[in-house]
């Protein structure tokens, strides 16, 4: 009976998922036409910080309880889960094209926002002063979007579909979209789990697969979703936009609540999985130079196979380590 029910809290969690990415997608989408901003820069926002509520609530919650190496450790490991898994397994099921001056005019917040982290870190610690340094660079990142580049590639108002601007109906497909995927996500991670340590899996084992997948599935259900409706740009702007968020806003808010004193874990941390986390960026990055000169990038099967080869071979690389 017990791995009935365990099988069902999966199959309700998915189901959760889908439908919550679905609503999010939608409410973004005409949130977007609505203020006339790009659908790339929709994803790096509105749809990014629905779907990092899971990444969110593990590491406030980690630092809170003064486990700071778990709280950076679910960063990063999400960050390159975005990456490998949800860019590449999105490739593969459903090859499309991205615009690769979207890509690589954000590389810059990609590998600056870990470069920031890692200076601030250097030390083994991150201190609060640190942290609130670490938001108010979120706070400039968002500005730099919305300033800059918030209405580049959007729909000129002719060619503009109408929105009705007195209904609060995109604002509620949003909020209720963000819930329905965190609890899915929760609901996917608590039922797999005790999957997991009924079959006798060890801790690593577990936070490498069922933890590590559970808090990337809203990224991943919504990149599908807004590629399988021809928002390429905003499946895009969900993975660079979530690892911005992580990095930045989720780092911040966990070390203003609860700074981060240092340790041998956290040591690792830099040393290991800094360098690993900005080499799946520099390829994610590289790949996207591969494409054509004119106009888009084709992140197409090969590049998704080799994403995701990748994260596998890291999944490998750190179960071996221990």
């Amino acid at each position: 009976m017990s791995w009935t029910l365990d099988l069902l809290g999966v199959v309700l969690g998915f189901a959760f998922l889908a439908k919550g990415s679905a609503w999010l997608v939608d409410g973004a989408s005409t949130l977007g036409r609505r203020w006339g901003v790009a659908p790339f820069v929709v994803g790096l926002t509105i749809v990014a910080w629905g779907t990092s509520l899971p990444e969110v609530v593990v590491s406030v919650v980690a630092a809170a309880k003064g486990r700071p190496a778990a709280s950076l450790g679910n960063v990063l490991g999400s960050n390159m889960a975005n990456i490998g898994m949800v860019m590449g397994a999105a490739a593969v099921i459903l090859p499309t094209v991205f615009s690769r001056r979207n890509l690589l005019g954000e590389g810059f917040w990609l590998l600056g926002s870990l470069g920031l982290l890692w200076g601030l870190m250097v030390d083994g610690e991150l201190q609060r002063m640190d942290a609130m340094l670490l938001l108010a660079a979120f706070v400039a990142y968002n500005v730099h979007l919305f300033r800059g580049r918030g209405r580049r590639a959007a729909d000129p108002p002719s060619a503009a579909p109408s929105v009705p601007k007195g209904t609060v109906r995109p604002w509620v497909l949003v909020l209720l979209g963000s819930g329905v995927i965190y609890l899915g996500a929760e609901t996917v991670m608590w039922a797999g789990t005790r999957i997991a340590e009924g079959l006798g899996m060890g801790d690593a084992f577990l936070g490498l697969t069922i933890l590590a997948l559970g808090s990337s599935l809203p990224e991943l259900f919504a990149c599908l979703t807004s590629v399988r409706r021809g928002d390429a740009d905003m499946s895009l702007g969900n993975v660079v936009g979530s690892n911005v968020f992580n990095t930045l806003a989720v780092t911040g808010m966990a070390g203003t609540l609860s700074p981060f004193g240092g340790g041998e874990q956290i040591n690792l941390a830099l040393s290991r999985d800094f360098p690993l986390c900005i080499g799946f960026t520099v390829l994610l990055l590289a790949l996207s130079s591969l494409g054509p000169r004119k106009g888009s990038v084709g992140a197409g099967r090969l590049a998704g196979f080799l994403l995701l080869s990748c994260y596998v071979a890291y999944l490998i690389y750190i179960s071996l380590a221990g």
